[in-house]
């Protein structure tokens, strides 16, 4: 990184040149030179006041003086439309002298700050804050940092997304400040871990939850949340589920907003009540586990009657399957095979003898392998491996070998992989990852050319960029690092993005702790906003990690 004097003595007779400059990033430089950089812009390069269109300045120490030499420059630009500021300082000082500015994006600032910048710019198209923060928390609560949530305004689509909140204050601190700032609001996302009884039903009381949407947020077109609660399951019985989820049946939630809402008790997870977004898998509803579960939508309470999910486990060496209802399609299945033996080969089950004494597998929809498979004979094909795959859309698999016994397949069988599966989910220990074996890499991508979502573990962000090149139909991904590598996630902010075909595309992408959430628009339709993506780090519970909406 040159000093402002170091850069200036080496390019300062080719500043000229940059006439048609339309980006520049100001971060690098320190406090001390900053003035002296300014003045060199200024004077050196005067055609920036009319080809200047985008200025990012995201420099930690951000003092006085550089807010007033910032205000200095940017006075001086003309057509600047995009600025970028870690805080909001240096745009509401020159907000009235600046109206073409159309999107923003700010690491950090208050409502108060979101209301003035949207009051003054009346060309705001966009405007991203990764980390707002809620002035009733913070007097109610000084110094909580627990809490995440970010602010994204896209056209007429505001979106608000809170993780953490601190479920004490919900009420008194969300609403008030949604009707301070966010009359308009349009997607509100709120993910929530109670930790007292009192606030489980606080939380899962829809009455109140209507109530104050109707009130705060008039113009609110998607509400999604996922709320859990850990305690002893005797607590909650069907009569208590039911009572639950009635305030969520009124007209309102039905028919106005068409707003579906699940209720899931189990052994394992706890209670959990959620939207339809975070609805993963028919499995979540039909888990051995859960003791109570219920929903507001009637076709999937239709549905759950006639089809089921269906478990074969040979992990303890006999078979054990789950018991199913009389004339239920399996829809869901789960196929678990023998726990491997230290330093022995991997055993396969083949379908003729450990799946089809239990199950007829013709309407599978979504199959969980955790087990190899043998290599069918042709013979055994139509009635083996081709029947099971007929129906398959979603595919998750338990491990690596376990993909590699479908990669030792007859063609019929890879060619129907192809064409079928379109959700791809691969199981794989938190350290481990998809490494820079460009051949894996490329028999993986041609096995499942047509995926459209994927959730996979990779080494580093160069093996993300190959796969995301390879295929063409993907719409979402979830890509997840190694422990060891999840500084990349947070230091270095392109990811490799920017070399791939999604240069020329529209989409976004979210980072977590060691994953990045990708959305995507296969039209192809070109966008400079693809890296203003929403930036969540945190260190939240396994349960507020990404998930892919098909698939568990």
């Amino acid at each position: 990184m040159f000093s402002s004097n170091q850069f200036f003595t080496l390019y300062e007779h080719q500043l000229h040149t940059f006439d048609h400059l339309r980006s520049l990033d100001l971060s690098g430089i320190t406090n001390t030179s900053f003035s002296q950089v300014i003045d060199h812009l200024i004077e050196s390069m005067p055609q920036l006041a009319i080809t200047l269109l985008k200025i990012r300045d995201h420099h930690p120490h951000v003092n006085k003086e550089r807010v007033e030499h910032s205000i200095r420059f940017l006075t001086t630009l003309q057509n600047i439309r995009q600025i970028s500021l870690q805080k909001p300082d240096i745009l509401l000082a020159l907000m009235s002298t600046v109206p073409t500015i159309g999107c923003v994006s700010l690491e950090s600032c208050t409502i108060k700050d979101v209301r003035k910048i949207k009051e003054y710019l009346p060309n705001l198209r966009s405007f991203t804050v990764q980390s707002v923060h809620l002035e009733h928390l913070e007097d109610a609560l000084p110094g909580t940092t627990s809490s995440k949530s970010v602010l994204n305004i896209d056209h007429n689509r505001i979106t608000f997304k809170f993780t953490e909140l601190p479920t004490t204050f919900m009420k008194k601190v969300l609403f008030n400040d949604l009707q301070m700032v966010l009359s308009n609001l349009t997607c509100l996302s709120l993910q929530s871990h109670a930790s007292q009884k009192q606030n489980f039903d606080e939380f899962f009381d829809g009455s109140w939850w209507e109530s104050s949407l109707k009130t705060s947020a008039p113009f609110l077109k998607e509400f999604v949340f996922e709320f859990f609660y850990g305690y002893d399951h005797r607590e909650l019985t069907v009569e208590k589920m039911n009572a639950i989820l009635m305030p969520f049946r009124t007209d309102f939630w039905l028919k106005e907003k068409h707003w579906y809402v699940y209720l899931i008790l189990s052994h394992t997870r706890g209670s959990r009540l959620f939207t339809n977004e975070f609805l993963r898998d028919m499995r979540d509803m039909t888990d051995v586990n859960s003791l109570v579960r219920g929903s507001t939508d009637q076709l999937f309470d239709t549905l759950s009657e006639t089809t089921t999910a269906l478990t074969i486990d040979y992990s303890a060496g006999t078979p054990s399957p789950t018991s199913l209802r009389f004339g239920a399609q399996v829809i869901d299945l789960y196929i678990r095979g023998p726990q491997p033996l230290p330093g022995s080969p991997v055993r396969c089950i083949s379908l003729k003898n450990h799946i089809q004494p239990y199950v007829d597998y013709c309407n599978v929809k979504r199959l969980r392998l955790g087990a190899c498979l043998v290599r069918e004979d042709k013979k055994q094909l139509k009635a083996g491996l081709l029947k099971l795959f007929r129906n398959v859309t979603c595919l998750k698999i338990d491990c690596m070998e376990q993909l590699q016994s479908l990669f030792n397949q007859r063609e019929k069988v890879l060619n129907l992989l192809k064409n079928q599966i379109y959700l791809l989910v691969i199981v794989a220990p938190i350290n481990w990852g998809f490494w820079r074996d460009r051949r894996a890499i490329d028999t993986f991508c041609q096995m499942f050319a047509n995926l459209k979502q994927l959730d996979l573990n990779v080494s580093a962000p160069e093996v993300m960029a190959i796969i995301i090149d390879a295929l063409l139909n993907l719409e979402e991904a979830i890509f997840r690092f190694p422990e060891s590598t999840s500084q990349i996630l947070q230091v270095h902010r392109d990811l490799c993005l920017s070399r791939t075909r999604l240069k020329t595309m529209h989409g976004r992408y979210e980072i977590f702790s060691h994953a990045v959430h990708l959305f995507i628009d296969i039209s192809g339709a070109h966008s400079d906003n693809f890296t203003a993506h929403q930036r969540i780090l945190s260190r939240s519970p396994d349960h507020h990690h990404p998930t892919l909406s098909g698939m568990e």
